[in-house]
């Protein structure tokens, strides 16, 4: 038996031999060039003393020119390849954070002197293997799962990338032209790239005048079989589409682009599919219009955004369109809504592009003036059957997709290298989006295509149902209301004058009633209630609470000039609880 000397002397020569194969490891490790990362666990520690540095193992090995692990609007979110090879923002559960950290760290715990000791006398060491000595000292185990939910749950992401969404074609530095091919992820623009396998022309640094003539001629051909009405709706499309290949670079807000045309089959679908396949490199995933309100509408928004896809599409819209969360969305920087069956607040910046069609599409509310409009006639009673195009559109995009987005790389950087001259005031001014005016203005001008959204006018005259529609009801109002209640004020030659109606929401009922008897209605008149506004003729045909209908639409167009220099505004009198109004004229 030997003595306590010899039992030391034999601890100290085998752990110098466990050593040097540990160390002789470690050298083969640096020689590959690859270090692990180790999180030792020791006995008797607390978990939280542990989730930090989880928490900084998991940011060092998160590769930062191709990260798989990101943050988004206060989630761990990371992306996901799906089997049709499209990319998705997936938020990370418990699960999918355990397998993310189990494939990055190895959690480790130390062989007490007593456990090593016993090893080697199981396993002698006169030729030790590096491996096996390695396992003498530490032993690998599974991630804690009480440290996955803490590390899940943690109150700040920060060292991760913040991601706001995916593009699937190369982004563009529109301040110095330079374009991003290689990174999966773009930290300016807080967009992943999803490369794909599309081969894209080398694109010139400087363009001349002919390569950009080239480049525009193409991108041109993209559209040239479409029947447009006017020149002006073939630009705003080209507008569409250079919006969406740079629109990670636009960090402004972008209008929403309308299809109209008089029927179906005329188009307005193959353009949408046509967009979509140059900027995303497949056909158009498009969404029909719900007609459970704008409240269903907040939810798909919701869930738009935190997929992550920039490109929106609205298919064959047939009823009026209001959508006020869609309106307030594209003039917002950043949305937040409440998440479907949770308590928790979803909040992203807005950074997509949406585009609708429809036939002969009205439009209420503030979306005619957040949108512009290209609009398509094929002048024939089944414009499906139309025939002599020039290519098959679909497959000849899909077959020159790179050298499509090689012409519009070209186009964008011949501007820029040119000074990145603002649009001029030729181009329709449009409130709340005016870096995308002067952006894509520019760029159009840039392309001898001044006529960029110069139907902006028209379209709202031929679009906007809800404009025409309140300007006949105040009007009608003005003038049937004297008979029940009435105030006229004159001023000298000099000071100009106004003439003023008061009434309120029960004066508008009393006259519905008085008319419902045609002998009370003038021949030459139209009665009142075929002048209400769709909402509020709803509420009155259905029995609903109409005084509160009243109140509320009246009080959502209060302050505006409608026909007439009629103004709608309220005054501080209350009648039977009741708010009183009034319109007013004024007379220079």
């Amino acid at each position: 038996m030997p003595n306590d000397e010899d039992e030391h002397e034999i601890q100290d020569v085998e752990l110098a031999g466990i050593q040097t194969a540990i160390d002789e490891i470690t050298e083969q490790i640096n020689d590959l060039g690859f270090e692990p990362v180790y999180v030792e666990l020791e006995r008797g520690m607390q978990l939280r003393f542990y989730c930090d540095e989880v928490w900084d193992a998991i940011i060092t090995t998160n590769n930062h020119s191709h990260p798989t692990l990101f943050q988004k609007s206060g989630s761990l979110v990371r992306i996901l390849k799906t089997g049709d090879n499209r990319r998705m923002i997936q938020p990370l559960d418990y699960e999918a954070l355990y397998n993310a950290i189990a494939y990055r760290i190895n959690f480790i715990k130390r062989l007490t002197q007593k456990e090593i000791i016993q090893y080697v006398k199981e396993h002698p060491v006169a030729q030790p293997n590096p491996q096996t000595a390695a396992e003498a000292v530490r032993i690998n185990l599974k991630p804690p799962r009480d440290i996955v939910s803490i590390v899940l749950n943690r109150h700040s992401f920060e060292g991760l990338p913040e991601l706001v969404g995916i593009v699937t074609c190369p982004i563009m530095d529109l301040q110095t032209g330079n374009i991003n091919f290689q990174s999966h992820y773009d930290p300016i623009a807080q967009m992943y790239y999803g490369r794909t396998t599309i081969t894209i022309p080398q694109i010139p640094l400087n363009p001349t005048l002919e390569e950009l003539q080239s480049a525009i001629e193409l991108l041109k051909e993209t559209v040239m079989d479409f029947p447009f009405v006017k020149e002006v709706d073939r630009t705003n499309a080209l507008a569409c589409i250079i919006t969406a290949v740079i629109r990670p670079s636009i960090n402004g807000n972008v209008p929403i682009y309308i299809i109209d045309k008089p029927a179906p089959g005329t188009g307005a679908g193959l353009l949408c599919d046509t967009i979509s396949l140059i900027v995303t490199g497949e056909l158009a995933r498009a969404m029909t219009l719900s007609k459970t309100g704008d409240e269903e509408w907040k939810k798909v928004i919701t869930s738009v955004l935190r997929s992550g896809n920039l490109l929106s599409i609205i298919d064959n819209i047939e009823d009026k369109v209001s959508l006020p969360s869609l309106a307030s969305l594209v003039t917002c920087g950043l949305y937040s809504d409440r998440i479907l069956a949770t308590n928790m607040m979803f909040t992203s910046p807005h950074r997509n592009v949406w585009i609708l069609n429809g036939n002969n599409v009205q439009i209420g509310g503030d979306l005619g003036r957040r949108s512009y409009m290209s609009r398509m006639d094929a002048n024939l009673k089944q414009p499906w059957l139309r025939n002599g195009f020039t290519h098959d559109q679909i497959q000849w995009i899909t077959e020159n997709r790179g050298r499509i987005l090689a012409a519009i790389y070209t186009i964008v950087r011949s501007w820029v290298r040119n000074g990145a001259t603002p649009a001029t005031c030729e181009i329709p001014q449009m409130g709340s989006f005016e870096q995308w005016r002067s952006i894509i203005g520019g760029i159009m001008q840039h392309m001898s295509r001044g006529d960029f959204n110069s139907n902006a006018q028209e379209m709202l005259e031929n679009t906007d149902v809800d404009t025409p529609a309140w300007d006949l009801f105040i009007n009608t109002l003005y003038e049937r209301i004297p008979s029940w209640r009435t105030r006229n004020n004159k001023w000298g030659s000099d000071i100009p004058t106004t003439t003023t109606v008061e009434f309120t929401s029960h004066d508008i009922l009393e006259i519905l009633e008085y008319e419902k008897d045609i002998y009370h209605i003038d021949k030459d008149k139209i009665p009142l209630i075929e002048t209400l506004p769709d909402e509020i003729a709803d509420a009155y045909g259905n029995g609903k609470n109409i005084n509160r209908v009243l109140g509320n639409r009246l009080r959502s167009q209060m302050g505006r000039i409608f026909k007439n220099n009629l103004k709608l505004e309220k005054t501080d009198c209350i009648t039977h609880n009741k708010t009183r109004w009034m319109i007013t004229q004024k007379v220079s």
